[in-house]
C-alpha cells in the first residue's frame, strides 16, 4: 500500500486529486485513515495510507437513451 505525507493546509479532496487524479476517491482515503476522519485541514506531516481503488467505470448510458 502506498502512502502520502500531507502538507499543511491540504484537504481530503486535494489529496485525492494528487494521489488518484479525482476528488471522488477521497472516500477511500478517509476509510483507510479513519483516525484522521475529522480533519478538515491537515496540519502537515500526517502519513496517510493510500489503498488501491477500483478503476473508474466508463459511462454506459441506458438503452432508452440510445438513438
Amino acid at each position: 500500500m502506498k502512502t502520502y505525507t500531507a502538507i499543511q493546509g491540504e484537504t481530503w479532496d486535494q489529496i485525492a486529486i494528487k494521489v488518484y487524479g479525482r476528488e471522488t476517491a477521497m472516500d477511500y482515503l478517509i476509510g483507510a485513515n479513519w483516525e484522521y476522519r475529522y480533519m478538515l485541514f491537515f496540519k502537515g506531516g500526517e502519513v496517510l495510507k493510500c489503498p488501491d481503488i477500483p478503476p473508474v467505470k466508463e459511462y454506459d448510458p441506458p438503452k432508452w437513451k440510445e438513438r
